[in-house]
């Protein structure tokens, strides 16, 4: 569709979002989690990789990046599973030239960071797939849909995908029966703005650290805007909120114009 070629070819060819997308390759392969070691060691013990086998090697690598920074609007960071592999090596290869000490010292820097880095959210947006924020992310929908499964077995349910898919479909083991779900992208105020009522609608955190200084480019460029509160939701559809939960920086929140089945049933 047009569509589709449009957001995974032309999209990312702009200036600005290519150089967005070619810097958070390089700082996802050169530096996150610790990866800033193995650099160090391989600039150190660069005149290792003067051969015909590694130049071979680093074209496949430079070429796979650039491929997945050329093509494709979305710019995470699994895409470059291919080529962490030959990162690695390079540092195994680079560590084994500078002596056994600093070969110790880094591998284990180096294991710790990744270790570490499965625990420890980044002060900047990434995705929840990167560690082990994913858990937290599905146990929190969890919590969710087994609430809305109990407390409003028959309402419609509003929400943005993953959780649409979660709710819709039981094979995917969040719920038993499939639900009805008016499906939104995301939570940004434009993607509400055709939906005139709402029975029950499900907001939750989909990013994690804003960083406010560059919001005003990633407006412009990438077409962002601050996801709705909780607050207009209630002003706008007449909601209030039944049910929350909070865990490890991110939350779900579940609004709903009437009270849940079991709490109609306290009150008679």
């Amino acid at each position: 569709s047009a569509k589709f070629t449009d957001y995974n070819l032309l999209y990312p060819a702009h200036p600005f979002r290519l150089a967005v997308s070619l810097l958070k390759r390089g700082y996802g392969l050169f530096v996150a989690d610790f990866h800033w070691v193995g650099t160090a060691a391989i600039f150190a013990a660069r005149k290792r990789f003067t051969g015909n086998g590694w130049k071979l090697v680093g074209l496949v690598a430079l070429a796979h990046l650039l491929l997945i920074t050329l093509l494709g609007g979305a710019q995470l960071e699994r895409y470059m599973l291919p080529v962490l592999p030959v990162f690695f090596i390079a540092a195994a290869a680079s560590f084994s030239q500078l002596g056994r000490l600093p070969q110790a010292l880094g591998t284990a820097v180096m294991t710790g960071g990744l270790l570490a880095g499965l625990w420890w959210n980044p002060p900047y947006p990434f995705p929840y797939e990167n560690n082990l924020a994913m858990t937290t992310f599905v146990e929190l929908h969890r919590t969710a849909a087994e609430f809305v499964s109990h407390d409003y077995p028959g309402a419609m349910i509003t929400t943005a995908w993953p959780l649409s898919d979660a709710l819709r479909r039981p094979e995917f083991g969040y719920v038993n029966r499939g639900r009805n779900v008016v499906e939104l992208p995301d939570f940004q105020p434009q993607r509400l703005a055709g939906i005139r009522e709402v029975e029950v609608l499900i907001l939750y955190s989909r990013d994690w650290a804003r960083v406010p200084m560059l919001e005003s480019q990633w407006r412009r460029y990438f077409a962002y805007s601050p996801p709705v509160t909780s607050a207009e939701c209630q002003a706008r559809y007449g909601l209030q909120p039944v049910a929350r939960w909070e865990s490890s920086g991110q939350w779900v929140e579940v609004l709903a114009r009437t009270p849940s089945v079991n709490r109609l049933r306290e009150l008679l």
